[in-house]
């Protein structure tokens, strides 16, 4: 009898213990899941963001010089490695050509430039600007074709309509990251607008946007909205850029990094997102002020839930027309 008493006690006990854990680890998951979840879902990834990739007329010169290491990229590739992804505008078609003259508003790189880009792991770059039509369909086709081959998405440009506003993708530690990239149509040439069957660049057009944010929320965890617009060597946006930052952010875009004026523009926060109008020049050979020569770079820390962190870090052009970071007095 004595013994019946002893293991009911004992069953009763080891029930009640199993209850109370159950209980208090049901309590608990919300901070259990918070602060103890997977090392894949506490990833994150750094985006370096960059003005403008100009790499004809001086900086080509300068590129089939007797070989410098990681030209024109050699004073800024430490820096550029601490990044997960590196974005671009890539301000030149990449094409099989002459060399173009030093006073040409006409761009072309050399297809080596393709891998220099790949080298300092440049992995998102958009190809929605004025000068992507240069050496016209036949340059634009090349480039995208040459983007392709070096494992370098490139948004803002493609085969037709459908190709040049689909969002291009990029994923690193479990994140997606999206990239879309769009022109003002006032600074596009007649012949840059693409069609169902011809190549293009694509324009600012709010309905474009709205849709391709939409398609690109869909399979990635950070959307970027690439513009290319304003008036160059101005300070301030217009309001044509501020309305399509607006408009993007709005639609769902994560982040802002805009182009074309050459100056660094005003950086804004908007519903607690940043908008960068103008990160000035990256790599281009406008050494005549302190303007074109002074760039900014926006680094930029996610998770799958979204943009944690962006840092602007400026950097200034040399004598080589290659970028390196400016020591900031503390």
């Amino acid at each position: 009898m004595v013994n019946r008493i002893f293991f009911l006690l004992v069953s009763l006990t080891a029930l009640l213990i199993i209850t109370v854990a159950t209980t208090i680890a049901l309590f608990l998951q919300p901070f259990h899941a918070r602060f103890f979840t997977p090392a894949e879902a506490r990833s994150t990834v750094t985006l370096i963001a960059v003005g403008d990739i100009m790499t004809s007329r001086m900086v080509a010169r300068q590129i089939i010089k007797p070989p410098t290491e990681n030209y024109p990229f050699t004073h800024i590739q430490d820096y550029l490695a601490t990044a997960d992804i590196i974005f671009a505008n890539l301000e030149t078609p990449v094409v099989e050509g002459d060399m173009v003259s030093t006073t040409t508003m006409q761009f072309r790189s050399d297809p080596v430039v393709a891998t220099l880009l790949h080298a300092a792991n440049i992995s998102l770059v958009s190809l929605a600007n004025n000068h992507m039509h240069d050496y016209k369909k036949k340059g634009l086709m090349r480039t995208v074709e040459l983007m392709k081959e070096n494992g370098i998405q490139a948004a803002g440009a493609g085969v037709n309509t459908h190709d040049a506003y689909a969002p291009v993708y990029v994923e690193k530690n479990g994140i997606t990251v999206a990239l879309l990239a769009y022109i003002d149509p006032g600074l596009a040439p007649a012949n840059a607008y693409p069609t169902d069957t011809l190549p293009g660049v694509a324009v600012m057009n709010m309905d474009k946007l709205r849709d391709g944010i939409l398609e690109a929320k869909k399979h990635a965890d950070v959307v970027i909205v690439s513009m290319h617009g304003g008036r160059e060597y101005t300070r301030e946006p217009t309001a044509t850029q501020k309305n399509f930052a607006y408009a993007a952010i709005d639609d769902g875009a994560d982040i802002v990094l805009g182009h074309h004026p050459h100056w660094v523009q005003t950086v804004e926060e908007y519903k607690g997102k940043t908008i960068f109008y103008s990160l000035g020049n990256f790599v281009f050979d406008q050494l005549w002020s302190k303007e074109t020569r002074n760039g900014l770079t926006a680094k930029i820390t996610m998770t799958k839930e979204g943009i944690t962190q962006v840092e602007q870090i400026p950097i200034y052009i040399d004598e080589t027309y290659q970028p390196t970071i400016v020591q900031m007095d503390n």
